[in-house]
């Protein structure tokens, strides 16, 4: 994320999605969040917990930012019983 980037999403308001719905299981779930965003210090394991950092990204030094959210509003979906999700939904 660009240092412009970075400024513009601490202390805004942001959405952010996870989901399990690239996976062969039949419980599908999907969190949806909104919350204001403010840069965190990195954590000191970040290697161990994320795999090594790239050196370059787009041709551009790769400086990690770490963004928490603090969420004002949370939906949660959960399906169960969806045997063959991935293949049925495939592009």
């Amino acid at each position: 994320m660009s240092p412009g980037c970075t400024q513009t999403a601490s202390a805004s308001v942001v959405g952010y999605q996870a989901d399990n719905l690239n996976t062969a299981t039949d419980s599908i779930w999907a969190v949806h969040l909104t919350g204001t965003a403010r840069v965190i210090p990195g954590p000191e394991d970040a290697e161990e917990l994320f795999g090594p950092l790239p050196s370059f990204v787009d041709e551009q030094a790769f400086d990690p930012v770490y963004l928490r959210i603090d969420p004002q509003f949370v939906d949660v979906q959960f399906v169960k019983g969806v045997a063959g999700w991935p293949e049925l939904h495939a592009a």
